[in-house]
């Protein structure tokens, strides 16, 4: 952009402009009739104050006008998109869309999330009236600024609000975005929802507004006639103490993020509760008599299994602010559900029954605090990748499951702290998964080792009985010797990445895959 342009007059025939980015001391354009196309960037950072668009724009291009003076805009009815950040402008306090003067059957205007918005105090639009033409608005669309209310013009037949709640209209209703601005402690779900949903990124505030101006506490849902649905990501950062999920059905993964609940009661109607549904928060659970699938176990909520046993699905630390804490696992729990104990705190220690059976993904993902792990189980059958996740400290975790477990699952022990020198498996396994041990599928020598990451795995003895060694097994771990057993199968980037500088290899090999060894420092290869 150039400093010295002040003022622009485009000519009848031009139909795209681009080009006047971070011209500082634009303050007048004017667009012309044919314009059809205002690309990428093309007004950023300009003086521009205002703008008058022509009635043949059809598409406003990702940051148009990002970070412009712009205090009013209208959009034609002619317009069909309004890209991302087009108007993140911090002094942009009105948008007006001029209703289509025709008839339609289609709607066409799309509007990008975070079409609207400002870098720093985040704007100052608090009402917004979307147009009859709407066929789609993003659900993050207009929540930075926090608006206040969302109004929709007569006539929208996919888009309606209800007490300024956006709601979208399609199979059943979905609760579409909640104003962050509104000024109400206790959303109460309307009766129009009932059956329906709560959408991802209904409540998103993540952009950490301050409480004078998102004071959200509350969820009522005691108006629904049928029971409804929330989504993965339907309320991010909320600032609830308390859920009363009555008249719900499903609550999927992740769908209270970043929040701080301390309770919530799970009614009659809880068919699936998400794992992790309520994710980094610790909330002790309460659950209605009357419900088939769910039970309450010290706090922790647990999931009824067919043959009378239970499913941990999320578990309440009761002493989360006591240091170096032991817990010990019901004998009638016999499974780990996924991400039972995500950013579990201050749990050092945890004994789990003589009756497990099964281990989910991520169970132990994030558990920072987790030093030891006991199982004694001669029954445990299935370990899942990842289980233990990223930042827990590996402690033994292998030679303590006595039961059946033929593989050391995909990812399994990817990010643990802390693998001991001497690894030992279990009798039964005959597979290494991929990723078991692997710091990350991008690492390096020069990252892999930061924090204490497998600051001891320098050494390692494959027992006679793995027949297979999966993809990136080892991946980029500071391995410097290995000893292989015969007909031993060896997969792509097993070992790539480690610092390993010499190689003794079997007799017998089944295969090497490509890149097995690639970007080690290997002098010396060995073959008898």
């Amino acid at each position: 952009g150039s400093n010295d342009i002040v003022k622009i007059e485009l000519g009848k025939n031009v139909q795209t402009v681009r080009g006047f980015r971070d011209c500082k001391e634009l303050m007048s354009v004017k667009l012309n009739e044919g314009l059809k196309t205002i690309e990428y960037a093309a007004f950023q950072n300009t003086a521009l104050t205002s703008v008058n668009l022509p009635s043949t724009l059809v598409e406003i291009e990702n940051s148009a006008f990002q970070g412009s003076a712009l205090s009013s805009i209208t959009i034609p009815a002619s317009v069909r998109k309004i890209g991302q950040q087009s108007f993140y402008c911090e002094s942009l306090s009105e948008m007006i869309f001029t209703p289509c003067d025709t008839t339609f059957t289609e709607p066409w205007l799309e509007i990008e999330d975070y079409c609207l918005g400002a870098n720093t105090n985040y704007g100052k639009l608090r009402s917004i009236t979307l147009p009859a033409h709407l066929k789609y608005v993003g659900p993050k669309s207009f929540c930075k600024p926090p608006v206040e209310e969302y109004k929709v013009a007569e006539g929208c037949s996919r888009y309606f609000a209800i007490d300024g709640v956006l709601y979208e209209n399609g199979d059943t209703v979905t609760a579409y975005s909640y104003p962050l601005g509104k000024a109400a402690e206790t959303w109460v779900a309307p009766k129009e929802l009932s059956g329906g949903k709560i959408g991802k990124s209904f409540y998103d505030n993540n952009l950490n507004i301050s409480a004078s101006e998102c004071v959200l506490k509350n969820l009522d849902f005691s108006q629904l006639t049928q029971p409804i649905k929330i989504c993965t990501g339907a309320f991010s950062a909320p600032k609830f103490d308390e859920l009363n999920l009555q008249n719900v059905y499903e609550v999927e993964d992740d769908a209270f993020d970043w929040g701080s609940i301390k309770s919530i009661y799970i009614g009659a109607d809880m068919v699936q509760a998400g794992p992790g549904m309520i994710c980094k928060s610790n909330p002790s659970f309460t659950v209605d008599a009357a419900n088939p699938h769910y039970v309450e176990w010290n706090g922790s909520l647990c999931r009824k299994l067919t043959d009378g046993n239970l499913r941990l699905v999320q578990f309440y630390n009761p002493q989360p602010n006591q240091t170096g804490s032991t817990v010990e696992i019901s004998e009638n729990i016999v499974e780990i559900g996924k991400k039972a104990f995500y950013a579990s705190k201050n749990i050092k220690e945890i004994k789990l029954p003589k009756t497990l059976r099964r281990i989910e993904e991520c169970a132990f993902d994030v558990a920072s605090d987790l030093a030891t792990l006991t199982c004694e189980s001669k029954v445990v059958d299935y370990v899942s990748g990842e289980a233990f996740g990223k930042h827990m400290i590996y402690a033994s975790v292998l030679e303590n499951f006595k039961g059946d477990v033929f593989m050391i699952g995909n990812w399994l022990f990817r990010w643990c702290k802390k693998i001991p020198a001497s690894v030992k498996f279990p009798k039964e396994a005959t597979v290494i998964g991929e990723g078991a041990f692997s710091r990350n599928m991008t690492g390096s020598l020069t990252n892999a080792w930061n924090v204490d990451y497998f600051n001891n795995l320098t050494t390692i003895t494959i027992p006679d009985q793995i027949v297979r060694i999966e993809q990136a097994a080892f991946y980029a771990t500071p391995l410097q010797s290995v000893n292989l057993p015969e007909g031993i199968r060896i997969g792509n980037y097993s070992f790539g990445n480690t610092a390993l500088t010499s190689l003794n290899l079997p007799a017998k090999l089944d295969s090497i895959g490509d890149g097995a060894f690639r970007n080690c420092k290997i002098e010396e290869i060995t073959v008898p």
